[in-house]
């Protein structure tokens, strides 16, 4: 597993989580916290995919 590829993915997943954290708590959110980590977690499970399947495709070629 390249270590680049888990990097790229947390980075992704940390800066959603801050910037979505900050968006509900300033609407009001009843709950910014979880909202915050689902949504954080969900793109760093997109990113991480996303790079895995480009590698894949790579390296099938």
């Amino acid at each position: 597993m390249n270590p680049k590829m888990i990097r790229s993915a947390l980075f992704v997943g940390l800066i959603t989580f801050v910037l979505s954290f900050l968006i509900t708590h300033m609407i009001g959110s009843s709950h910014p916290l979880l909202a915050s980590l689902f949504i954080g977690f969900l793109l760093f499970e997109l990113t991480f995919f996303h790079q895995f399947h480009k590698t894949k495709k790579v390296s099938k070629l």
